[in-house]
């Protein structure tokens, strides 16, 4: 009894590595090999490497990081539902051979000119991503002690010259024109 326990597991172990054999009154083809699945990356105009991947049912895989010019990548998704981010291991599932797209967030610029109103500055303009923090520059003028930043005549929270704090908030490009108080 014990040897044919013994017979039987080391008959399941060699199918399991894809022997067929017989042994001991036991004939076992090998275990079935699970199928290849292709994953298809569609960066949606942007670049990916690898573009595919190819694995096994089963197996493990990482999710590639897409680039776009412009544009922040968020996640990867396909229409039935899925979604994963870039970097993120993925079971590679029995659905047959599918395409992850690429979506993606279009980075919102604006370009800050800064009028010195009879000054001198730099820079004269930055362009940034909105939604982040910058620091102001400080303009100079011969007999003037510059009072702050406005926009349309009116100054804006963080006007002040080398505000480390000033947030550029979503708008079109605009101009931040200095005013001065004249020494005496």
């Amino acid at each position: 009894m014990k040897k044919a326990l013994i017979g039987s597991k080391l008959c399941v172990s060699l199918a399991a590595m894809g022997i067929a054999m017989f042994f001991n009154g036991c004939f076992m083809q090998p275990a079935p090999t699970a199928p290849m699945q292709t994953i298809t990356f569609d960066p949606k105009g942007g670049t990916v490497e690898p573009a595919a991947i190819t694995a096994r049912e089963g197996a493990t895989i990482t999710l590639p990081t897409p680039v776009r010019e412009g544009h922040t990548f968020l996640y990867w998704w396909y229409p039935g539902g899925w979604s994963g981010r870039a970097g993120e291991e993925y079971r590679v599932t029995p659905y047959g051979n599918w395409t992850a797209e690429a979506y993606w967030e279009k980075i919102r610029m604006q370009t800050i000119t800064f009028d010195p109103r009879g000054g001198t500055v730099e820079p004269t303009s930055i362009t940034v991503r909105e939604e982040t923090t910058i620091t102001l520059p400080t303009p100079v003028r011969e007999g003037y002690t510059f009072d702050g930043w406005r926009y349309r005549g009116s100054r804006f929270t963080g006007g002040d010259a080398g505000d480390e704090n000033y947030f550029v908030v979503s708008h079109d490009d605009w101009t931040a024109e200095a005013y001065w108080i004249k020494n005496e």
